[in-house]
């Protein structure tokens, strides 16, 4: 009875609304943020991390619990999929929280690991020049939240215009 599928995912739905409730409590000193529920499974949290760069840019950041959480590590996307340490099938422990999740991100945001770096231009300058990274980052930042806001605009702009074409009809 205690094993069945429906038991299982309801325990772990509870324990994901703990943590969600644990962790709007708790003020954090790197990050503010609302999380809402997008499906039972998916949870997206509007991150605002204090720290140069990214200070004062809203990043949503997307965890996918489906499959086997808490045996399996969540999918993570901010914006696309991140590759955590934390996250790999190696290190992954059941016992690993959403705060615990969301801090890790923060910190590869904040304090960048250049030894894994995408772009081995990018580390090089923030080894070299880190004003002159901060500059671009932080310019890099603010287009993506130019383009982000016009595609929000113009998604509210169309869902208007909808609206009212169906309300002549």
């Amino acid at each position: 009875m205690y094993s069945s599928p429906t038991y299982v995912r309801a325990t772990h739905a509870t324990r994901l609304l703990k943590e969600i409730d644990e962790f709007t409590r708790h003020d954090h000193p790197y990050a503010r943020g609302a999380i809402k529920h997008v499906t039972p499974d998916i949870v997206e949290l509007d991150l605002i991390v204090n720290e140069a760069p990214w200070r004062n840019a809203a990043h949503v950041l997307r965890i996918d619990f489906s499959g086997d959480f808490p045996f399996l590590a969540p999918r993570v996307y901010f914006p696309n999929k991140v590759c955590l340490a934390l996250l790999s099938f190696e290190n992954w422990r059941p016992a690993t929280t959403l705060e615990a999740i969301i801090l890790a991100i923060i910190s590869m945001l904040t304090e960048p690991d250049i030894s894994r770096a995408v772009e081995p231009a990018i580390a090089d300058e923030f080894i070299r020049n880190q004003p002159l990274y901060l500059k671009k980052a932080s310019a890099h930042i603010e287009d993506v939240e130019k383009t982000l806001q016009r595609i929000k605009s113009k998604g509210r702009s169309r869902s208007r215009r909808s609206s009212r074409s169906a309300r002549r009809k």
